[in-house]
């Protein structure tokens, strides 16, 4: 299929798993070290996808030029956390205003989308891994975004409504993005980039400072456990 088409079906597949996951906030009552694991999980697929998918493809140009849009892309979102407190929003616990929550996770999964379109312009398989690499990063952050909307005053309902238009966006980027004309591959560098920045100075420490002792090793495994999936999903889906 092409690579708008596959990009759509995953976009929708990422939003479904994403209101799926609010809507069994009550049933499942998710507690912070469930949360940490699917961190650390999610943590290790971005260092898989970065080492293991991207990198490979980046060396095999050989053109030194590619270097820059990984650094750009590091960059670019720690300005981004800085200035919008950008990942701020999955820690649960913190107080943040319902709505620049919103709007942040706006901008969040429209650069998903925009993610999710470019890998399979590139390869089917790599399409596969980010989108896998989303959905474990959405389902904690989508988790954590539908409880500060409701410590914000929300109502379940509303808070429902708003997070499943938020998420659509990720459908509004890969749109957009396949009418763009751009080299792939500086945008996969910059993917890199970002899944760098993500899993070292955001999830890593994260999950570090949460957890101790065989918590600390059970989130370890759950990281390993990442880099081992996207092995094999790199292995057998090229």
């Amino acid at each position: 299929m092409e690579p708008l088409t596959n990009a759509l079906i995953f976009g929708a597949i990422v939003s479904g798993v994403s209101l799926a996951a609010i809507l069994m906030v009550r049933v499942l009552r998710l507690d912070r070290i469930g949360i940490k694991y699917q961190l650390a999980l999610a943590s290790g697929v971005f260092i898989g996808i970065a080492f293991l998918g991207a990198l490979p493809r980046i060396v095999e140009t050989g053109d030194e030029a590619y270097a820059l849009p990984v650094f750009l892309g590091f960059i670019a979102f720690s300005l981004l956390e800085l200035s919008l407190g950008y990942h701020e929003h999955h820690h649960i616990g913190r107080s943040h205003l319902g709505i620049m929550n919103l709007t942040s996770d706006l901008l969040h999964n429209f650069i998903d989308g925009i993610f999710i379109y470019t890998a399979f312009a590139i390869d089917y398989g790599l399409g596969v891994t980010i989108s896998l690499a989303t959905v474990l990063h959405e389902v904690p952050q989508e988790v954590s975004d539908f409880i500060i909307l409701i410590n914000s005053g929300f109502s379940y309902g509303k808070a429902v409504i708003l997070n499943l238009a938020v998420s659509l966006s990720t459908i509004l980027g890969i749109l957009i993005f396949s009418m763009v004309e751009v080299d792939t591959l500086m945008v996969l560098g910059f993917i890199m980039g970002n899944y760098l920045y993500l899993a070292a100075v955001d999830l890593i420490p994260e999950v570090s400072r949460e957890t101790s002792g065989t918590e600390r090793l059970k989130a370890y495994l759950f990281f390993a456990l990442g880099i081992v999936i996207i092995y094999l999903l790199h292995t057998y889906t090229n």
